[in-house]
């Protein structure tokens, strides 16, 4: 199982975005598929204190009405003269140090209604309007602006907890699986010739048994 915890203190790099971004618009027209770019997200879902995390220890706002749960600017890694993260995030500050890292303040949507079913609804599908609410999320509809090229699937899930809405979509196949370690051959393979065999069923047979090792490897 993916713990958050875990996950903040380790990841290479956090994406967070309310809809289809116009980077991932721009890669389906460029070399990304060429040279096969993976983009990972990371969905926190959650509840995320977000004025502790990245901290505006200078804003007056934060300073009146977080008497009792502010944090001490002491204590904080400063990223400007207004700006600290949390104390234990030492890891996301070295990585935004080095360039690896961004951080998009203010994420939200016009006239929030305060409603956390309303509030996950958009940020799953990308929309404001509740019609669209039960639609395809941001990622789906994403996924099914790529050219399809192989019968792969264009997505692969790691999770417990289900497929979020972020991933529905209309025609975009998603791979799924609790953990990687399903996907992990743990002993020898046979030697399988490549050349196409007579008899279809034991062709066939040999065909899912090559793709089934090319997948494993690909995954891992």
């Amino acid at each position: 199982m993916l713990h958050r915890r875990n996950i903040l203190k380790s990841a290479p790099f956090l994406a967070l975005a309310p809809t289809v971004p116009s980077f991932l618009k721009r890669g389906i027209a460029s070399d990304a598929i060429a040279s096969e770019k993976i983009l990972v997200v990371i969905q926190l879902s959650g509840g995320n204190d977000g004025l502790n995390t990245v901290v505006p220890f200078k804003d007056d706002g934060y300073l009146a009405n977080r008497r009792a749960l502010r944090l001490k600017e002491s204590d904080l890694i400063q990223i400007d003269p207004q700006v600290g993260l949390h104390a234990s995030m030492r890891g996301m500050a070295d990585l935004l140090d080095a360039g690896k890292l961004a951080i998009v303040q203010g994420v939200g949507y016009p006239e929030p209604s305060r409603s956390h079913d309303v509030s996950m609804a958009i940020w799953q599908t990308g929309h404001t309007d509740s019609e669209e609410h039960s639609g395809y999320g941001w990622l789906g509809r994403a996924l099914d602006q790529m050219p399809t090229q192989t019968q792969s699937p264009g997505s692969m899930l790691v999770s417990d907890a289900g497929a979020p809405i972020a991933l529905r979509s209309r025609k975009s196949k998603m791979g799924a699986m609790t953990s990687l370690d399903e996907f992990r051959i743990n002993h020898s393979r046979p030697s399988i010739s490549t050349e196409p065999i007579s008899d279809s069923l034991a062709d066939f047979m040999k065909r899912a048994t090559l793709d089934a090792y090319a997948t494993a490897d690909q995954i891992q």
